[in-house]
């Protein structure tokens, strides 16, 4: 029934003053899914984020939690487990006392005790830093307790914000390893990150913000082959920060793209074949210092997504 639902965001709006937070966004992540929120800084992920959990109150529009609104009902944010992209831990405390002060903030049988405790710390394999002091932690192991807290009592719906934002490799796994654990349980996911490769291996759903907006949302899967079809290899080339005008002029005569960093020179290519044309070509252009293809994903998604919406393109 629709009212169960983990959470459903309908016709949401959302402004900091005159600067657009999101607008008019719709959202329904269900039981068993992992949904990211994908973007560039400034896309809107983060205040989508706070209305889901709660934090803020929608301008326009709905926000529901299995049918309640989290920004008026403590019912609604008793299913909600969530962690900041900011580590929000007491950093004088150890890992285990932060969650056992956080688990007693619960309501009824939201209250998780001494056994969900170590049950958050084994999901987020923290165990071995249980007895440590927040703030001498590493980030990675602060990023690791703030998803244990997260994941006190098992919620119904976990909310995660940027969760492996700067963070080693191993840590990167365990997080994601405990995202997996939570929809095998049956949790609704929301993540909300700027890492595509981080989507592409977690998300059964993305959606693709700009300016305040969700352009696009599916698989991603299918978002892929929809817009480049299945063959799609993405040819980059990197240049120096600072290029001559004719360097551009080149890039751009060969349907390249500039990307976010002004470094960074892409196209879409159909086949392995086309891939490998371009990349003697652009071997052939003066200025050029490293070439790379991969498979076409969701960031060459996004900017195309952009501009066919009229967004602006970091």
């Amino acid at each position: 029934m629709t009212e169960q639902l983990p959470l459903r965001l309908d016709g949401v709006s959302y402004a900091y003053g005159s600067r657009r937070g999101v607008d008019r966004i719709g959202l329904v992540v269900e039981a068993g899914e992992v949904c990211a929120l994908i973007g560039h800084n400034g896309a809107g992920k983060s205040t989508a984020i706070g209305l889901a959990c709660g934090r803020l109150r929608p301008q326009a529009g709905s926000v529901r939690v299995r049918g309640r609104d989290p920004a008026r009902e403590r019912a609604a944010r008793a299913v909600v487990g969530f962690a900041p992209q900011e580590v929000a831990l007491y950093p004088k405390l150890t890992v285990r006392e932060n969650l056992v002060a956080f688990s007693a903030f619960g309501a009824g049988d939201a209250r998780p005790g001494s056994a969900g405790v170590d049950d958050a710390l084994r999901r987020a394999d923290a165990e071995a830093i249980a007895g440590r002091r927040v703030e001498s932690l590493s980030g990675g192991e602060k990023r690791r307790a703030n998803v244990a807290a997260a994941l006190l009592g098992r919620p119904a719906l976990l909310i995660l914000d940027e969760p492996s934002a700067g963070v080693d490799a191993e840590s990167r796994a365990v997080i994601h390893g405990a995202v997996r654990s939570a929809r095998a349980d049956g949790a609704a996911v929301l993540v909300s990150t700027h890492d595509m490769d981080e989507a592409e291996a977690l998300a059964d759903r993305v959606a693709l913000m700009s300016e305040g907006r969700i352009l696009r949302m599916g698989r991603p899967r299918d978002l892929l082959a929809q817009a480049f079809g299945a063959d799609a290899i993405e040819v980059t080339a990197f240049v120096a920060e600072r290029s001559p005008d004719a360097l551009r002029l080149a890039l751009r005569n060969a349907g390249l793209r500039a990307q976010e960093d002004a470094r960074r020179w892409s196209a879409i290519t159909q086949g392995r074949d086309d891939a490998m044309r371009l990349e003697e070509q652009l071997s052939r252009i003066e200025g050029v210092v490293e070439l790379r293809m991969r498979r076409a994903g969701l960031a060459a998604l996004l900017a195309v997504a952009a501009r066919d919406a009229g967004a602006s393109v970091p």
